[in-house]
């Protein structure tokens, strides 16, 4: 299937293409030395100069020309392919003056490495007492687990206070730069409240998935990385929620997917299904933060909720970016207050066969959110 390219912008500091800086240099900027290269991709640098026009910016990818970025306009498309490995990323930009600025890096490779087959569900589940409180200490033996009304053994039960991996996916489409300043605050502040033992990556989507920080990223390179998103091109929210599926690693603990849209997606070659397919397949919990054509559309947000509450998850709309703090707050306090349960199918696995879950507590007045199902394929985790 060919991809729809996205543009590869450079960012320059300048007005008109005329630098300031008393030694010209040029800094890639995106990708980052913590990024994955896969399908559509952004490619930026700085350039500092004095008084010294740009002619044109060319891209390299392992030594082949990707794309060049003419004139004042210095933009260029460019699909980076479904590959995974590792990138050399080469950027040329010529100056009028006949000269050249030149920068190189290497970007993340995925784990991909040796795997074994397993065949272990994984079920996030939030309990509340009747006072709307979380129930905590919850152990193996509070719990009924049934898939498709047949009992299951659950085998281990991870603890509200354990790790997390969260994946925060924010919405960088061209309709977004009115509020781009109001979505990097909310960002940030997200960023500051994640639990110390979370492992938190950040993500940006258009029409292709961005990695902005890996979770190895230090905290202050994170944000400056984050200062310096752009938006542009169009939504392509379910081939991005697939995509995101395949940046967490397929083995046992709890991970949740945290995306912000504004709009409709309206350049994906997959569907709704395709997604709802990719996040079974990984045990991802899925939280959507809704605003824009994503929250006035019912129908819309309708199929946004019922990806998410399938998960075990949450959406959350509104009509405006003043409710985004409180909505992520939620979303943090979920993530703090639920449990993963793991157990083994007693059927074979990999009919592919939609298999309903239903999650008791066998103690008390409680109320259970958890996930209502998921699809019998095969998985495999790095051995």
């Amino acid at each position: 299937m060919t991809k729809a390219p996205v543009a590869l912008s450079i960012l320059v500091a300048t007005s008109l293409g005329t630098l300031a800086s008393s030694q010209p240099s040029v800094m890639i900027v995106s990708p980052t030395v913590d990024t994955v290269v896969t399908g559509p991709t952004t490619f930026s640098v700085e350039v500092t100069a004095r008084r010294t026009a740009l002619q044109d910016a060319t891209f390299y990818v392992d030594g082949a020309k990707a794309c060049v970025a003419p004139g004042a306009t210095l933009r260029c498309d460019w699909d980076a392919g479904a590959r995974v490995s590792s990138r050399n990323v080469r950027a040329v930009v010529r100056l009028l003056d006949g000269s050249q600025l030149t920068a190189a890096l290497r970007t993340k490779e995925l784990d991909v490495s040796q795997h074994a087959s397993v065949e272990a569900v994984v079920v996030a589940v939030h309990v509340k007492d009747w006072r709307d409180r979380f129930v905590p200490g919850l152990t193996v033996g509070d719990f009924r687990l049934f898939e498709d009304g047949r009992p299951q053994a659950v085998t281990s039960v991870t603890a509200e206070d354990a790790r997390a991996d969260i994946l925060l996916m924010l919405d960088i489409s061209g309709s977004m730069d009115p509020v781009m300043v109001q979505l990097k605050a909310s960002a940030r502040r997200f960023i500051g409240a994640v639990r110390p033992q979370d492992r938190l990556t950040l993500a940006g989507f258009n029409s292709g998935v961005f990695v902005i920080a890996a979770p190895t990223t230090e905290p202050a390179t994170r944000l400056a990385q984050l200062d310096r998103v752009r938006a542009f091109g169009r939504t392509s929210l379910y081939d991005s929620l697939v995509r995101a599926a395949d940046l967490f690693k397929a083995a046992e603990g709890r991970r949740a997917l945290v995306v912000f849209t504004d709009g409709d997606d309206v350049a994906s070659r997959g569907s709704a299904e395709t997604a709802r397919v990719a996040l079974q397949a990984k045990d991802i919990v899925l939280y959507v933060a809704g605003q824009g054509r994503a929250a006035a559309d019912r129908e819309l947000r309708d199929l946004l909720r019922h990806l998410a509450e399938e998960t075990g998850g949450a959406a959350y709309f509104a009509k405006d970016m003043g409710d985004l703090d409180e909505q992520f707050a939620d979303v943090l306090k979920n993530i703090g207050s639920q449990y993963a349960l793991t157990y083994s199918p007693d059927r074979p696995m990999g009919d592919g066969a939609w298999r309903a879950l239903r999650v008791e507590v066998t103690k008390g007045r409680h109320e259970v959110r958890a996930r209502q199902g998921y699809f019998a394929r095969r998985e495999s985790v790095p051995e």
